[in-house]
């Protein structure tokens, strides 16, 4: 039997993987946002991270955070 995975999960999962490559502050934002980390997602957008940024799926932290939950980065990210 074949097991499908929830859309979030494979996003922030996705998002992280990208995260360990060690790329640049809109990765890591993407990253931030799937796993609902509100601290470091206002510390990336201080630096310049882009709060409209995409990944390869051209989901944006906005999504991801939806996605998965995580109200506190959702809020947090429509401020900005």
């Amino acid at each position: 039997m074949r097991r499908t995975w929830p859309m979030g999960i494979v996003a922030a999962a996705f998002a992280v993987a990208l995260s360990a490559l060690g790329s640049d502050l809109n990765t890591e934002l993407l990253a931030a946002a799937a796993g609902g980390d509100p601290v470091k997602v206002r510390s990336l957008l201080d630096e310049g991270a882009e709060v409209d940024a995409r990944n390869d799926e051209q989901l944006t932290p906005l999504i991801l955070a939806s996605q998965n939950g995580h109200t506190a980065v959702v809020e947090l990210l429509l401020e900005r």
